[in-house]
């Protein structure tokens, strides 16, 4: 990984091996984290079924991270410092709320700085 030589930064990748050789920060991909959940949510009882019809925390997880889609799509055409603001109004809280589900659920695989 020549290319990379003396690079220190988040860098997104596929995830290849040969990645971890440089000194990279690799940030997560969405829609890999996403599908997780879509499975845990596909493998849980249908809503009729549950007592309360609460989502379940699968459920919340996705309707989270679409909105965070939804964003994304709304600011496609904004400006860096737009964008950037926009995420700090709207992202930061549901990046925030992510997290506390993901440490009450003790997931350590998927990490929000």
């Amino acid at each position: 990984m020549r290319l990379l030589d003396g690079f220190s930064a988040y860098l997104q990748t596929d995830g290849c091996a040969s990645y971890s050789a440089v000194s990279i920060i690799q940030p997560g991909c969405w829609d890999h984290a996403r599908r997780y959940f879509k499975d845990a949510q596909n493998a849980q009882p249908k809503a009729k079924k549950r007592k309360n019809n609460k989502p379940s925390k699968a459920g919340k997880v996705l309707s989270l991270i679409n909105k965070l889609y939804i964003i994304e799509r709304e600011i496609k055409e904004w400006s860096v410092d737009e964008k950037y603001q926009q995420r700090q109004e709207k992202s930061i809280p549901m990046l925030n709320q992510l997290k506390t589900i993901w440490k009450k659920a003790n997931i350590k695989y998927l990490k929000i700085a």
